[in-house]
């Protein structure tokens, strides 16, 4: 929280003191007897967010409970500053849980312990507002505005855990898709192509036999596909999906070396290559 009001931090936006990687953004304004922008929101929900608000006017609105107007200003701000008529502006930095991913965040202990650090460089490198408009090039030499340097400082102060006090954003390398999804994609894809095919079936067991006479058909297939998924994953990642250590079929071998002396680059090329044949 800080005693300037939000509409100067969305001048100094519009008047491109801000350098920021956040593209995605909006500005929020009442409508009354004169226009007030009061709300300023750059990036996503579900990676990095920064929003900057009238805090004192939510809290002092129609639908604002007194009880948490009264927690608030007890543990936050006290009741002088409220009751002052100073603008109270509240700077959020929202995080979701693929942005805390990528800054080493797995558990409630790693974010206790990099808050501090996380806080720095999304302040820093995220988002940041300069003393003069910025200058193509000369971004990162410029001097820092001091109603941000106060903004920073007060994000320092209240997030401490400084046991990590380095923190990178290392984009996750986790699968890129879900699993679960995938296997109600493939039912549904499956039992469509099995109606197409076999029409109704009257009872559980037959369709169960017809699901069962499709994998037979296809058994060799999928296993050379999952196995050269898996590989393919391994090498583009390192990570080892599902802990499957070896590839029985005889034959398959020979897909598997071509597949490790591809290397990194032509792999992705060889699987649409490979998948195309099937």
């Amino acid at each position: 929280m800080i005693d300037v009001p939000s509409a100067d931090f969305i001048r100094l936006f519009e008047d491109g003191h801000v350098v920021t990687k956040l593209r995605k953004g909006s500005i929020d304004f009442t409508n009354g007897r004169q226009v007030v922008k009061e709300t300023l929101t750059l990036g996503s929900t579900s990676k990095v967010q920064i929003c900057i608000y009238d805090k004192g006017k939510e809290l002092r609105s129609q639908k604002s409970s007194i009880i948490k107007e009264a927690l608030f200003a007890e543990r936050c701000i006290g009741d002088e500053w409220i009751n002052s008529g100073r603008p109270i502006t509240r700077v959020e930095v929202r995080l979701g849980r693929e942005a805390l991913k990528c800054l080493g965040v797995n558990t409630v202990s790693d974010l206790k312990e990099r808050e501090h650090a996380i806080v720095d460089l999304l302040t820093r490198e995220w988002f940041r507002i300069l003393e003069k408009p910025k200058v193509r090039g000369h971004e990162n030499t410029a001097a820092i505005h001091p109603v941000w340097e106060r903004v920073r400082a007060l994000f320092g102060q209240y997030f401490s855990g400084a046991s990590v006090a380095d923190v990178k954003w290392e984009k996750n390398q986790s699968v890129s898709c879900d699993p679960v999804a995938l296997e109600k994609q493939a039912l549904g894809c499956i039992s469509k192509a099995l109606a197409v095919r076999f029409g109704g079936q009257s009872s559980r067991g037959e369709s169960v036999e017809l699901a069962n006479g499709w994998v037979d058909r296809i058994q060799n297939e999928l296993h050379e596909k999952l196995n050269c998924f898996a590989e393919h994953y391994r090498i583009k990642t390192g990570i080892e999906l599902g802990g499957v250590q070896s590839y029985d079929p005889a034959g398959y071998d020979v897909e598997l070396d071509y597949v490790r002396e591809l290397g990194r680059r032509n792999v992705e090329t060889y699987m649409e290559s490979f998948q195309g044949s099937g």
